[in-house]
């Protein structure tokens, strides 16, 4: 028996026949699928944290009446469950579902080739001069340059 490693023949056995999905997409599915998982109990959370504030408050005037720092370990928590932090927490947690949905509609399907395909999303400006070059034909094309000299 060789050092150093494992046996011959131990680990994950290979799945017989066809052809598997490419890793990369297969771990950016798995990716997003997790970071959906964790992104719902976070929201979870924060309902409950809003939820029970009132009880949370109590139990934190409870558990800090004995401190001898002047309060700040009170204040400190406090501020952990005050609106202000509860707001920021939703913030990042809508931004991160934004970034995995991002992730996830490429990643599910991918857009169509060929003349069906739509033009990737613009920004304000080029979608204002898409739509005056698309106005400007026909009808209110700007008239030809003159041909040649006037005399």
């Amino acid at each position: 028996m060789p050092r150093g490693g494992a046996r011959q023949g131990a680990g994950r056995k290979k799945k017989p026949g066809g052809k598997s999905k490419p890793a990369a997409k297969t771990t950016l599915i798995a990716a997003v699928r997790a970071a959906k998982g964790l992104t719902l109990r976070l929201l979870d959370e924060l309902d409950a944290i809003t939820t029970h504030q009132g009880d949370l408050e109590d139990l934190i005037e409870l558990e800090t009446i004995d401190d001898e720092d002047g309060g700040r370990r009170r204040a400190a928590m406090l501020k952990a469950i005050g609106l202000p932090s509860r707001a920021a927490v939703l913030k990042q947690l809508l931004a991160a579902t934004r970034a995995w949905s991002d992730l996830e509609r490429p990643a599910a399907k991918p857009a169509p080739k060929g003349d069906g395909a739509k033009p990737p999303a613009q920004g304000k400006k080029a979608e204002r001069a898409a739509a005056a070059k698309e106005a400007s034909i026909g009808k209110f094309a700007p008239p030809p340059p003159p041909r040649g000299p006037l005399n």
